[in-house]
């Protein structure tokens, strides 16, 4: 429940502040804007993908468990791996804005911008 409320809230967090930076420069709201998509990818990731697997597995027993697990597994540890992807594509947007010049802000010694900038 944890994982869910996080992407959820970060998805949400990622379409703030897409709102927020497309008041300072348009451009600029790309970043945002991607991180906001993968995160919903994420979330579509586990409710069409982990999400059935996970109700269907949850009543198994050793004696229960059908001979094509396997597929099951498949199944889960794509989608799983599919929104893992996302979410580091959503951290890459964020990065990407955190160290691009934005409309009106300044570098200080205190907030270092890359190298040779």
């Amino acid at each position: 429940m944890v994982g869910g409320t996080a992407e959820a809230l970060g998805l949400l967090a990622a379409v703030a502040l897409t709102v927020l930076v497309a008041r300072q420069r348009r451009r600029a709201m790309v970043a945002p804007m991607l991180a906001a998509a993968a995160m919903l990818g994420t979330l579509l990731a586990y409710w069409f993908g982990n999400r059935p697997v996970n109700a269907l597995i949850v009543g198994w027993t050793p004696d229960t468990l059908p001979a094509d697990w396997s597929a099951y597994r498949a199944t889960w540890e794509t989608a799983h791996a599919i929104s893992a992807g996302l979410a580091a594509v959503a951290f890459a947007a964020l990065l990407a804005l955190l160290w691009s010049p934005v409309a009106g802000a300044r570098r200080t010694p205190a907030i270092p911008g890359p190298p040779g900038r």
